[in-house]
């Protein structure tokens, strides 16, 4: 996690995340696994699978 601004103080600390750029961090992480799923759908996605040694298809 990114924060934004720490605020110290005699009763605790507050912490503000940092929002910005969170968008392209989440779809870097989303796209692959939508693309898998779209592969596995694929008739010979079992094949491809076997081939890069995942038992995942």
């Amino acid at each position: 996690m990114l924060a934004e601004r720490v605020t110290v103080g005699s009763d605790g600390m507050a912490v503000d995340p940092r929002t910005a750029g969170l968008g392209s961090i989440v779809r870097a992480m989303v796209t692959p696994r939508r693309q898998m799923a779209a592969i596995a759908d694929l008739p010979w996605a079992d094949q491809v699978a076997a081939a890069f040694g995942s038992s995942e298809a």
